[in-house]
C-alpha cells in the first residue's frame, strides 16, 4: 500500500536526510517488558501469534474495542482463529497507530508488503508461519537483526536475577541484556504490599518493622541488581505527589497496613512522598537512572483484571 514505504511520516527532505542518516545505527532499548529466561532459552517461533499476538496487550485491548470475544485474544480459540480476528480488527483501526505498526512489521521483519485484511489473512498466516521456519526465527535473531545492543528489561525488586547472570556469562550473544528496578509493589496502595513486605523480609533475612528497617531491606535490593547490571529504576504513579510527613508517622501507618488497614489518599501520599524520596537517594547512590510513567490509570476493567491480571490491555 502507498503509505508503507521507505519515506513514510517524513514530509521534506530534511526530514529524509536526517533519516537516511541514523537509519543504521543500534538500538538501545532502556524500557521493554521483554523476558530475559525467553531470550536465553532461544527457542524458534513455529506459528506467528506466538511471536505477534501472544503477548501484545496493545493489540488485545483494539480487538476488545472491535468486539472480538475473549476466547478469541487470550483463550482457547485456535491461532488461525485469532490471527483472524486480529486482521478484521485491524481493518477497522486505521487511525490507531497498531495499524502502522503492523503494517511496518510485517513488511520490513518478515517481506510482506500487502496490507493485512480479513480476506488475505489466512494466506498471509501461513506464510508467516513458513517464513518463521525457514528462517529459524528465535528472540536472539530478532535482536541481532534489528541491530539492538542493549536491552532493559522490566523486574521485580525480589527477582533473582537468574536469567540476566546467564546471558552475561553467554559469550556468544553480544547484546547486553540488563535488569530495571521496578517496585511498584512497595507502595502501600498496591494489593500485594503486605505480602511483597513478608517476602522481602524473607530474601533479605531482615525483621522489618517500620520504616527504616524497610528501606534498609530495599537497599540490599537495590545493591543486589546493580551487582548485576541495573543501571536504571522504573516506577508509575496515577500522579507524582509530595506531602510532609516524619518517620513516626510512616511507623504508625506501615504497622496498620501491615494489619489489613486500608489506607486514605492523605496516607497514600505521605507514603509514596517518603518511600519515593529515599528510593531517589539511594538511585542515586548506585549510579542508577530513575525513570517514571506518571498519569496512567491502571486496571481499569475490573473483570478481565481479576481474570487476566495486570498488563493485559485494560490501562
Amino acid at each position: 500500500m502507498a503509505f508503507n514505504t521507505e519515506t513514510f511520516m517524513l514530509k521534506n527532505q530534511a526530514a529524509i536526510q536526517l533519516y537516511e542518516e541514523v537509519k543504521r545505527q543500534p538500538i538501545f532499548d532502556y524500557h521493554c517488558h521483554l523476558d530475559p529466561k525467553d531470550i536465553f532459552e532461544d527457542h524458534i517461533f513455529d506459528n506467528i501469534v506466538d511471536l505477534w499476538l501472544g503477548g501484545d496487550h496493545y493489540k488485545w485491548r483494539l480487538m476488545r474495542a472491535n468486539g472480538i470475544s475473549e476466547a478469541e485474544i487470550t483463550g482457547p480459540a485456535s491461532n488461525l482463529e485469532k490471527f483472524k480476528s486480529f486482521a478484521r480488527t485491524l481493518e477497522r483501526a486505521y487511525g490507531n497507530p497498531v495499524y502502522h505498526w503492523s503494517a511496518m512489521e510485517l513488511k520490513n521483519v518478515f517481506g510482506v508488503n500487502e496490507i493485512l485484511t480479513e480476506s488475505n489473512a489466512e494466506e498471509i498466516y501461513h506464510r508467516l508461519n513458513h517464513f518463521l521456519k525457514e528462517h529459524k526465527i528465535s528472540p536472539r535473531r530478532l535482536i541481532a537483526d534489528s541491530k539492538v545492543m542493549f536491552i532493559g528489561t522490566t523486574d521485580h525488586p525480589l527477582d533473582t536475577l537468574e536469567w540476566h547472570k546467564k546471558l552475561a556469562a553467554d559469550e556468544s550473544f553480544k547484546t547486553v541484556v540488563a535488569p530495571t528496578f521496578r517496585p511498584d509493589e512497595a507502595f502501600i496502595e498496591h494489593r500485594h504490599f503486605v505480602d511483597f513486605i513478608t517476602k522481602l523480609g524473607d530474601i533479605t533475612q531482615k525483621e522489618i518493622t517500620d520504616f527504616s528497617t524497610f528501606i534498609a531491606a530495599m537497599e540490599e535490593r537495590i545493591a543486589h541488581f546493580a551487582q548485576n547490571g541495573c543501571r536504571a529504576s522504573d516506577i508509575s504513579f496515577t500522579e507524582i505527589v509530595f506531602e510532609q510527613t516524619d518517620e513516626l508517622e510512616l511507623n504508625d501507618l506501615f504497622n496498620k497496613v501491615c494489619e489489613g488497614y486500608i489506607p486514605n489518599q492523605s496516607e497514600i501520599s505521605k507514603w509514596q512522598t517518603a518511600v519515593f524520596m529515599e528510593l531517589c537517594r539511594l538511585y542515586k547512590k548506585y549510579g542508577f537512572v530513575t525513570q517514571v510513567h506518571f498519569g496512567a490509570l491502571r486496571n481499569n476493567h475490573s473483570t478481565i483484571f481479576e481474570k487476566l491480571g495486570a498488563d493485559v490491555g485494560v490501562d
